[in-house]
């Protein structure tokens, strides 16, 4: 009898051991899922967060390289209308230089069977002026077509990336015409015309006015030194206007076989354009494998194969709903709850401003390469919180 309750005792123990076995390997086994799931977790968030900001860097890289050409636009086409204002102005002077009794003569020839009032029409200069002049624009005349060359190469450029942008951001886009580019192009030059002009001969420049003034868009010379000499010898005037070349007419005048016009958004669609920046189609997440071994094991387990702990849908799932936009430094103003403020909730891009946008730093901003992504908003999905 004594033998038997000792071999019921011994039986008591080894049964009580495996199942502290198994318990402690149950324990184990959680304790490694719960850590490797813990890390998957946090390595899925921060790739969903790198994919995000990489998608929506890649396009605001395009935004940026758009702006930067639509300064060289602008840039070019100022090399190229210099080269004509600087041609003309040397072709002032070289005709200042003519004797005026040349002068008097061709008019005087001229005027002979024709009007007074179309004598300005006709050549009165000889035949050594006329071609110092022809030589000061041909020196030129290659200068302001490899501006307008590089322009209009630039401008096909913006062309390809407008249509690489997603849909989304790429319909609001449009292109100024060519008389507005040439018109901003003037206007980014303006310290240049006017007096003194781009060459300054002081002791002439008291006789007579070489330089060409800006008035908007429009180039014009006018000779104000010899109004009062104009009234008492009138063959020194002629009835030619002062307005030589309007820059308003370019667009008529090229039509639409040159197209140099500079790509933006139009104010009007600011909010609208500044709420569809961003980028929502990403690519699976790419699960580290050191973070899936414990879950395929277990998956191969009777007890945890109906937990689908395997299936991509679980190891690629990310518990937070991450939002990365696209914005510009300008769009930043002191408010932190506008639309247009620090934009540190997602909240913060729909509602209405409460801090103006400036049309003039909108604008500014397709001239600025300072376009980014960032994360505007983190926040935990309802399904893990």
């Amino acid at each position: 009898m004594k033998v038997l309750k000792l071999k019921n005792q011994h039986g008591q123990a080894l049964i009580s051991g495996l199942i502290f076995l198994v318990f402690s390997m149950l324990c184990v086994a959680f304790f490694l899922f719960i850590s490797e799931s813990f890390y998957r977790v946090y390595s899925n968030i921060n790739k969903e967060r790198e994919y995000r900001i990489k998608e929506n860097s890649f396009v605001a890289n395009k935004i940026n390289q758009l702006s930067i050409n639509n300064q060289y636009i602008l840039s070019a086409l100022s090399v190229a209308q210099n080269a004509f204002a600087e041609s003309t102005e040397i072709g002032l002077y070289v005709s200042y230089f003519q004797p005026y009794w040349l002068t008097y003569g061709f008019i005087n020839k001229n005027s002979s069977n024709d009007k007074f009032e179309n004598i300005g029409k006709k050549n009165a200069l000889s035949m050594e002026s006329e071609k110092y002049v022809n030589n000061a624009f041909k020196t030129y005349r290659l200068k302001s077509a490899r501006g307008l060359y590089i322009a209009i190469s630039l401008a096909e450029k913006n062309e390809k990336i407008i249509n690489s942008l997603p849909q989304n951001i790429k319909k609001y886009f449009m292109q100024s015409s060519n008389s507005e580019v040439f018109c901003l192009a003037l206007a980014s030059q303006s310290k240049n015309y006017g007096f003194p002009g781009f060459f300054n001969i002081p002791l002439l420049e008291n006789l007579y006015n070489f330089y060409i003034d800006q008035d908007e868009c429009q180039l014009s010379h006018y000779n104000s030194s010899y109004r009062v000499v104009n009234k008492i010898l009138p063959f020194l005037s002629d009835a030619e206007p002062n307005l030589f070349l309007d820059y308003n007419k370019m667009t008529e005048i090229l039509k639409k076989s040159t197209q140099f016009g500079v790509y933006f958004v139009s104010f009007s669609q600011a909010k609208n354009f500044l709420n569809e920046l961003y980028i929502d189609n990403y690519s699976d997440i790419l699960v580290n494998p050191k973070f899936t071994k414990i879950s395929n094991y277990l998956s191969k387990i009777p007890f945890f194969s109906s937990l689908n702990l395997s299936e991509n849908v679980f190891l690629q799932s990310v518990p937070k709903n991450i939002y990365v936009r696209i914005s510009h430094p300008y769009f930043v103003c002191s408010g932190k709850s506008s639309w247009q403020g620090d934009f540190l909730q997602e909240k913060d891009w729909k509602k209405e401003a409460t801090c103006l946008l400036s049309r003039e730093l909108f604008y500014k901003s397709f001239f600025t390469p300072h376009w980014a992504a960032f994360v505007t908003q983190e926040e935990g999905k309802n399904e893990y919180f």
